[in-house]
């Protein structure tokens, strides 16, 4: 008798179990009630589980829905190639940085811009030498701050208040000289003894004009100025007059 091959499906179409079924203990398993399959578990909570780690390749999350990995990271992203590619963080550090330095690596927070550069300066700089406008009616606060607090190198033209001379002083390149707004004046009567004299404000030899008598001293000669300390070569008689001009 010959042999031929039997045409059509020797089992039906769709195999129907009634109850759960474990192949080798939990490898796989098959939740008929709720119909779910676990792989090493018997107790899968999704649609499919797998207790312990999926390798593939391409994976294609179908229709909508959210991916949720819990407290895990995702790890060995790719650079991103495509818009809707996820990106790495360095790869978003580095695009941030890239931007940022298109700005001189300034950062506005609020109304305050500074610079993530350790001893930076922050630059305005027009184009074709225009001009830099503060477009306002009230008024411009001048950076403050006492001798100390001067800034080291200071560039030529900088203009600050000293807190210590309650005046502005701009630096001319070599030195820090003070911007007359008015001149004031003090009146001492030595004693004889002391050549040293407190003086109502702070001051600098050559902010300070000293005349004894009505005949004007030489600075750094006759006298010299630190601080509010007026300090005399020779001592003053009791009968002298000093006066003292702030400039």
């Amino acid at each position: 008798m010959a042999i031929n091959r039997i045409s059509g499906n020797i089992l039906q179409d769709n195999l129907v179990r009634g109850s759960n079924l474990a192949v080798q203990a939990n490898l796989t398993y098959w939740d008929v009630t709720n119909l779910r399959v676990g792989i090493k578990t018997t107790a899968p909570t999704t649609d499919f589980e797998v207790n312990g780690n999926i390798r593939s390749g391409n994976v294609t999350i179908y229709k909508t829905g959210n991916v949720d990995v819990g407290n895990v990271n995702i790890n060995n992203l790719a650079e991103p190639v495509a818009n809707s590619d996820a990106a790495t963080k360095f790869y978003t550090d580095t695009e941030v940085a890239n931007v940022l330095a298109l700005f001189g690596n300034l950062y506005v927070s609020n109304t305050t811009i500074t610079s993530n550069i350790a001893n930076a300066n922050i630059t305005l700089l027009p184009t074709n030498n225009q001009t830099v406008i503060i477009d306002t009616s009230s008024g411009l606060v001048m950076p403050q701050g006492n001798i100390a607090q001067r800034p080291n190198p200071a560039a030529t033209a900088t203009l600050r208040w000293n807190t210590e001379y309650q005046r502005l002083e701009i630096y001319d390149g070599t030195e820090w000289d003070s911007v007359v707004s008015d001149v004031t004046n003090q009146t001492i009567t030595p004693d004889g003894v002391a050549n040293t004299f407190t003086l109502d404000r702070d001051s600098t030899t050559p902010a300070t004009l000293v005349s004894l008598n009505g005949v004007v001293q030489l600075p750094n000669v006759a006298y010299a100025v630190t601080g509010n300390s007026l300090q005399f070569t020779e001592t003053p008689l009791t009968t002298d007059i000093i006066d003292v001009r702030f400039l």
